[in-house]
């Protein structure tokens, strides 16, 4: 029997190469939307944790508020000098008031 796939996103997504920072810490962008986007991290996020994000997208500063909503995986970044670990974790977030279209227009 073959399943078939239901998006349940409700904005589409674009892929991007951005940075931002979550509550102060660097990460990168992978994709957007107007709804939320997916980051790379190494920002120890937590599901159902409020953050403040904040980016520059076509020219224009935004600092939204989000959820975190999934944790993918985590990537292993390599070893710091004091020999520890470090991870990056990709982060679905969902922002709690969607970027409106003329604010990117």
């Amino acid at each position: 029997m073959e399943e078939s796939f239901v998006e349940r996103r409700e904005y589409e997504r674009y892929p991007v190469s951005i940075s931002a920072e979550i509550n102060s810490v660097k990460c990168h962008v992978a994709n957007i939307s107007y709804g939320g986007m997916l980051v790379l991290t190494t920002y120890p996020a937590k599901i159902g944790e409020s953050i403040s994000v904040d980016f520059e997208l076509n020219g224009r500063y935004f600092t939204k508020e989000a959820i975190v909503r999934d944790i993918y995986s985590s990537t292993p970044l390599g070893i710091n000098k004091l020999g520890k670990s470090h991870f990056a974790y990709h982060v679905h977030l969902a922002f709690k008031e969607p970027i409106k279209e003329e604010e990117i227009s």
